[in-house]
């Protein structure tokens, strides 16, 4: 590093200054100094208070700008206020660490805060990102899952933290719904262990209160709805069909998924040599 004899510059002066090959240094007076460097791209030319730490006692360089987008007089103003800091004992440098120390404490102080927020929000926050962030992405029939927790979950959890919901909680509601039938109950149930489901992935609770739902005990266990064509029922099925819009083949089909009572993809992938045409 080299050093010219502290001088006043001017902005003529500064203007007529050539980019050299090497860092130099031009002082102006009062602790101001001008860095020339040979940048090959940018501003090669920047503002410096060069001072002696009333906290450390060493010297200190501090960066105020590049020229000319900080003029003279600017950098004058500068140092003058700095030169004030350093006469009250206090190190310009240090002071800005500080300062930034201190944001960077409270920038982390508040993100943890909004940490704590997002883990503690209340059923009613959950439900709304629930349907916002997954339902209505992922499930055309999300509109059902808005109206059900809605209508049964969040007049009654609404308000409570969500991470605080317990598996007694989840059959309270439950059992509240008795009498509103085993189906409405049982999709009702699903909906909720859906978005607890969510709700841990998004690390919103630890663990989802649904665990250990048994058909027949904690849920109703649905009953199977059979019943048998009646004759009138087979005729108009076997004679209706036929008058159909669709191809020969998928008639047959359906008529003989009827007469056998096998599933349709049996039948449809059924081959000749699995007829025993002996026994029609």
């Amino acid at each position: 590093m080299s050093n010219k004899k502290a001088l006043q510059l001017n902005d003529k002066m500064i203007r007529a200054l050539e980019k050299p090959k090497s860092k130099k240094w031009i002082r102006d007076g009062g602790g101001l100094a001008l860095c020339l460097t040979p940048a090959t791209k940018g501003p090669w030319r920047y503002w410096y208070y060069i001072y002696i730490s009333p906290e450390s006692g060493k010297k200190c360089y501090k960066s105020l700008g590049s020229y000319p987008d900080m003029g003279l007089a600017a950098a004058r103003d500068a140092v003058t206020l700095l030169a004030g800091e350093v006469a009250n004992l206090v190190d310009p440098r240090a002071k800005d660490r500080r300062e930034m120390e201190s944001r960077i404490n409270a920038d982390a102080e508040k993100r943890q805060q909004i940490e704590t927020e997002e883990k503690n929000i209340t059923v009613n926050k959950l439900v709304s990102e629930y349907l916002s962030k997954h339902a209505e992405l992922k499930k055309t029939s999300w509109k059902e899952d808005a109206r059900i927790l809605n209508k049964d979950v969040v007049p009654v959890w609404g308000d409570k933290k969500a991470k605080d919901i317990t598996r007694r909680d989840v059959m309270d509601l439950l059992e509240g719904m008795h009498g509103r039938g085993d189906g409405i109950i049982t999709n009702t149930f699903k909906i909720i262990r859906r978005m607890f489901r969510f709700a841990v992935k998004q690390e919103i609770i630890a663990t989802t209160p649904c665990y250990a739902f048994e058909k027949g005990e904690e849920l109703p266990r649905p009953v199977a709805k059979e019943r048998n064509l009646t004759e009138l029922e087979v005729n108009a099925f076997m004679i209706g069909i036929d008058g159909c819009a669709i191809s020969k083949e998928i008639r047959s089909i359906l008529k003989l998924i009827l007469l056998t009572g096998q599933r349709p993809g049996e039948v449809a992938s059924m081959h000749a040599n699995e007829i025993n045409v002996n026994r029609l």
